[in-house]
């Protein structure tokens, strides 16, 4: 049985249980990740990260807005070993743009090797 036959009969048998959500809820866990698109593959509906974390869209709609390099938000459910997509969406790297992702540390007029910065006890 092909991997697409596999997901595809998944997702029907979710679905007969009273939602994919429902279905999922009872032994999954949720995460949340900022990073890279690396790939797209639309006929798997797989999104792969740049840390190579695989996720699953049940829409493939949603695959329709991404592209290959974009920063995303990602917010999944991961069950049975496998990731799905519940919230995608893209990280403005736009500098006064309410998404911006700033891993750095706010700028100081004076550092800690500033020979005018008063020693601070222990």
């Amino acid at each position: 049985m092909t991997r697409r036959t596999t997901l595809t009969i998944a997702m029907a048998l979710g679905l007969a249980l009273g939602g994919v959500g429902t279905a999922r809820a009872a032994s999954a866990t949720s995460g949340e990740a900022i990073s890279t698109i690396r790939e797209i593959d639309p006929n798997e509906r797989v999104v792969v990260l740049a840390d190579g974390m695989h996720l699953l869209a049940t829409d493939p709609a949603v695959l329709a807005a991404l592209h290959e390099g974009e920063i995303v938000r990602v917010e999944y459910t991961q069950d049975a070993g496998h990731y799905f997509i519940d919230r995608i969406e893209q990280v403005s790297m736009q500098p006064g743009n309410d998404n911006t992702f700033d891993a750095s540390p706010p700028s100081t007029t004076t550092g800690a090797y500033d020979s005018t910065q008063e020693p601070q006890a222990p």
